[in-house]
């Protein structure tokens, strides 16, 4: 009898494994947290013994890096999840890991390209996913096979971001297109400011670099409300769905979903979405407030109000270019962007009292597109004696 993976099985008896197609991809939706359509999915990798017992990554990977066998996994996968991915609608991408070891010059791109050519899925589909550990042993290596990847027209998504020392300098290095926020900060940030804090900032760094952020590890309502709030538009975890089969991937893109937590904020008005998230970011440095369309606030945390040097009660029913007047001709240039849809770009502000913010306006839109007013959002630079 046949049983899972151990980890000191012998090299022959897992590639015996490999070969019999006991290794399968499983599918984990990616959803748009605007209206729940799934975006795509994550392939992950599912041992299934021939009695079905199906065992998790975390007991098999192990031992296929130890017998050198993590490219032959990766292949059967890719024939198997390229296949699949080839079915669904052309607008739904796969998304998939590649591993520190995967990424060394030697037979990667090669393997994607073919693998992609025989099963007829388009490339431009594909969003490779890599992590900070795998670029440190060889960053040269790493970064000639990701561009190769990318000019073959994958897109490039940092895993766990937020998590290492210099992930903001891999941006620069390399073609990212996707930041994941780590399921860490997704499971803390209920609770913790500073949790939602640097999910706030890697979503403003990703609007701000035209790349798309997607919040790992959602499980609640109340999370992906508040996600919704910041404004990070793409998500994945158990509340939209687990690891699913081929089979099930594709029922799942013919099945509409109705969860409830986007009706439930899109029936909030401005004010109460204005209460809820400003009173996430009332800690000194970082700033909120909301405008309605005319540009009149109608809502603003105490930060808000001390940075530029008003009472919060005074604030209210005032327009923005009362409160600051420097900013009238920044105001009229950002309504060009406003005329063209395109996303308004992050700009330098001087207050009264000299010091410096990074402004970053958002829209507030309804479920139907319809907008609601925007969300100026600042993160303080500097001080009157120049300290950051």
């Amino acid at each position: 009898m046949i049983h899972g993976v151990k980890n000191d099985e012998p090299r022959e008896r897992l590639l015996q494994r490999i070969i019999r197609g006991e290794f399968h991809p499983f599918f984990q939706p990616i959803v748009s947290l605007e209206d729940q359509r799934v975006m795509g999915f994550e392939m992950l990798a599912r041992h299934i013994s021939p009695e079905g017992t199906i065992t998790p990554p975390a007991d098999f990977i192990p031992a296929m890096e130890q017998t050198g066998l993590l490219d032959e996994l990766m292949l059967s996968l890719m024939v198997q999840g390229f296949r699949a991915a080839a079915a669904w609608p052309e607008q739904q991408f796969l998304s998939m890991n590649v591993s520190p070891s995967q990424l060394n010059g030697r037979y990667l791109t090669e393997t994607i390209r073919n693998t992609a050519l025989q099963a007829r899925f388009d490339l431009c589909r594909l969003k490779i996913e890599i992590t900070e550990t795998a670029l440190l042993n060889d960053i040269h290596t790493a970064r000639t096979e990701i561009e190769a990847l990318s000019e073959m027209g994958c897109t490039i998504a940092m895993d766990d971001f937020g998590t290492g020392y210099s992930s903001l300098a891999w941006l620069i290095q390399l073609p990212v297109n996707t930041l994941k926020i780590d399921s860490s900060f997704i499971r803390s940030m209920l609770d913790k400011k500073d949790s939602r804090k640097i999910i706030s900032s890697v979503v403003g760094l990703g609007r701000s670099l035209d790349m798309d952020v997607i919040a790992e590890g959602v499980e609640t309502d109340e999370q992906a409300e508040m996600l919704r709030g910041i404004g990070c538009l793409y998500a994945q975890g158990y509340l939209f769905g687990r690891p699913i089969s081929a089979a099930e991937s594709g029922l799942m893109l013919t099945t509409a979903t109705d969860k409830g937590f986007v009706r439930r904020v899109a029936r909030l008005s401005l004010d109460q979405r204005a209460h809820q998230i400003s009173s996430m970011y009332a800690v000194p440095g970082t700033s909120i407030c909301f405008l309605d369309p005319e540009l009149v606030i109608v809502d603003a945390s105490d930060t808000f109000a001390e940075r530029v040097g008003w009472t919060p009660h005074d604030l209210i029913h005032k327009y923005i270019y009362e409160v600051i007047p420097s900013q009238a001709d920044k105001l009229l240039w950002l309504q060009e962007f406003r005329k063209k849809g395109l996303p308004y770009p992050p700009y330098e502000v001087v207050l009264p009292d000299g010091s410096s913010d990074l402004v970053m306006v958002t829209r507030v839109e309804d479920e139907a597109k319809e907008l609601l007013g925007f969300c100026v959002f600042g993160v303080k630079l500097s001080s009157r004696d120049g300290n950051n």
